[in-house]
């Protein structure tokens, strides 16, 4: 019996150095755990990020063409991004006169829209701004309208919107063809 109890003296440290090990392991299992999560989070937060900065770019277009659809007779310049009170001594808008004041929509220069590079979609979400701009990419004819009577106008319309995020904005880019028919 001496021999036995002294195969078990030699092996008395041999569980405390097991758990030591098992509690490493679980450590390390831990902290790659807690780092995937956080990496995780990051993605999620740029995600959604990206998306606001979107839906901000979205917006601005909307806007545009809603102001493209109330203007009569359709301007044939291009609007917005720091073209507003460009002078270019065109009669953009056939009124006979060259005047700048009357040749850029009213609705960019008034308080609702002190910039147009810059506008804010709400008092509630002032961190979030897009940027406009509308070329005029020419007029025709449009099948099934009268050509006598009716013209096609082109526009592409580009906003950008951009959102606060950790590094620098959150910036998106939306670029969309949009067209009226109007009389001539």
């Amino acid at each position: 019996m001496q021999k036995a109890s002294g195969l078990v003296k030699k092996d008395d440290g041999s569980v405390i150095v097991t758990a030591l090990l098992v509690l490493v392991l679980l450590t390390i299992l831990g902290i790659s755990a807690v780092s995937t999560s956080n990496v995780e989070l990051n993605i999620a937060t740029n995600g959604q990020l990206h998306q606001m900065a979107f839906f901000t770019a979205e917006s601005g277009w909307h806007v545009m063409v809603d102001w493209l659809d109330d203007q009569y007779p359709l301007p044939t310049r291009n609007l917005g991004s720091g073209n507003i009170g460009a002078a270019d001594g065109l009669d953009n808008d056939g009124d006979g006169t060259t005047d700048e004041a009357d040749e850029i929509a009213p609705d960019f220069t008034t308080a609702n829209y002190p910039n147009p590079e810059a506008v804010s979609l709400s008092p509630a979400h002032t961190d979030r701004t897009y940027s406009v701009k509308s070329q005029f990419k020419g007029a025709g004819y449009s099948a099934g309208w009268d050509p006598t009577k009716f013209l096609r106008y082109d526009f592409e319309i580009t906003s950008e919107g951009a959102v606060p995020a950790r590094d620098g904005n959150a910036l998106s880019r939306v670029t969309v063809r949009a067209g009226k028919i109007q009389e001539k």
